[in-house]
């Protein structure tokens, strides 16, 4: 989707999402981070930009996940691509040791939606927002003040303590 479009349906008017844009960049900066939004004409599905990262995770290499997702980042944020392409998504699996001949296959297969299907409108709650964390089975969705995931953390340990599981 155009992004101009989707942020100004999403925040009211084009000036309200340039303010956050501007917050977002100036804290980029302070973190080492480029945010380019002049390049970034679209706002994709990162679905198959999500999927790539858990095929990556099944490989049980932590700082090859976190380089992978360092570059699918810097594509979208910095470079304005569009993650949402099996094309960019593939190319930048190459680069990081994945073969794309099985990356191809999973990113093009029915199976894309399984792990996140349990989160979909059928239940009430869907992802609407951006991160997406989930903790003990619950969903927590859009940005959030440190405290609510303290208190999901500290749910899930009393949970787990009266189950009678070790915490």
């Amino acid at each position: 989707m155009d992004r101009r479009t989707y942020r100004s349906q999403k925040f009211g008017s084009r000036a309200r999402s340039q303010i956050g844009d501007a917050q977002v960049s100036a804290a980029g900066l302070a973190a080492g981070v480029r945010f380019d939004y002049d390049k970034m004409l679209r706002t994709p599905n990162t679905r198959i930009a999500h999927r790539l990262v858990q095929l990556s995770q099944q490989r049980n290499q932590p700082r090859a996940t976190a380089a992978l997702c360092d570059a699918i980042f810097a594509a979208y944020f910095s470079a304005g691509r569009d993650i949402g392409s099996p094309d960019v998504l593939l190319e930048i699996a190459a680069l990081h040791g994945l073969d794309t001949d099985d990356v191809r296959a999973e990113l093009l297969s029915a199976r894309i939606g399984a792990p996140l299907a349990r989160y979909g409108p059928k239940d009430g709650s869907g992802i609407h927002a951006v991160p997406v964390i989930v903790i003990d089975g619950h969903l927590i969705s859009g940005a959030q003040p440190p405290a609510v995931f303290g208190n999901a953390l500290h749910a899930a340990a009393q949970r787990i303590r009266f189950a009678g599981l070790p915490a």
